[in-house]
């Protein structure tokens, strides 16, 4: 069977999904379908579908475009999320006409098999994401791809295989973010498919509760992901009312430098 680890379906509007981590689904890590107005925020999500189980999918977070006329619509909330190694895309965020957009903002999306960051207007292509503050590098698809539609919706961005508009985007930069030990995600002695790294987070008698595994992986997210000393990243961006960063830093603590 396949199985997504985390859906909010028809009718389950305004959910929050906050604070998890996912790892080893054959479907989507996070989905929704037929709904409007969540938030999805501070999770971890990695190695979904790492097999390509036959029927499967395996994107990290995906929002899908049905649109159930008994729906309320809503803006989805997408910020401060981190998706990579995965079967399919980072991210695929679509979006409908009953909907109101999106906020994506401050995610990071690195290594996945598809693309980093898909933002796709199926229906009506004046609803609108606003894409900002989000690194996406080294996945096997583009980095991130919204077209060029519109003009300063995706800006701020570090985009590393520079696809992206520079008329549209003229504040997005290309090029390596900066990462302080992205090493250490290439290292996997017993040959199991997981990081070593990682590990730990596939023993379910390693951690006494769920919160010490979560902590433990978020732990280890900043040793990987978090910024050098000399990254463009460090009091980056474009202030869109986020205070902290992932990691529960001032986002910035430093407001007198440019952005970028």
């Amino acid at each position: 069977n396949n199985s997504g680890a985390i859906g909010l379906s028809v009718k389950a509007d305004s959910g929050i999904i906050e604070h998890n981590l996912i790892h080893h689904g054959t479907d989507d890590g996070i989905q929704t379908n037929g709904s409007f107005g969540h938030t999805i925020t501070r999770n971890i999500v990695y190695l979904i579908d790492p097999t390509n189980t036959p029927g499967g999918n395996g994107p990290g977070i995906k929002t899908r475009v049905d649109e159930p006329a008994y729906t309320i619509p809503g803006k989805h909330y997408i910020h401060h999320n981190l998706s990579f190694l995965n079967q399919a895309a980072g991210f695929e965020i679509g979006l409908a006409s009953f909907g109101l957009g999106a906020e994506f903002y401050n995610n990071v999306s690195y290594g996945n098999n598809g693309k980093g960051i898909t933002v796709t207007q199926l229906i009506d292509p004046t609803i609108a994401a606003s894409v900002k503050n989000n690194i996406s590098f080294g996945n096997l698809g583009k980095d991130l791809d919204y077209g060029t539609f519109p003009v300063g919706f995706n800006n701020f961005n570090l985009v590393k295989d520079g696809g992206f508009s520079p008329i549209n985007s003229p504040q997005n930069l290309s090029g390596d973010p900066g990462v302080a030990n992205l090493g250490l995600l290439n290292v996997d002695t017993n040959n199991d498919g997981t990081p070593d790294v990682l590990d730990p987070l596939n023993n379910p008698n390693a951690f006494p509760d769920a919160r010490s595994a979560i902590l433990y992986a978020q732990q280890k997210m900043k040793e990987i992901f978090g910024p050098t000393v000399t990254s463009r990243t460090i009091d980056a961006g474009v202030n869109v009312g986020l205070t902290q960063d992932f990691f529960g830093q001032p986002a910035y603590d430093n407001p007198t430098k440019t952005p970028w």
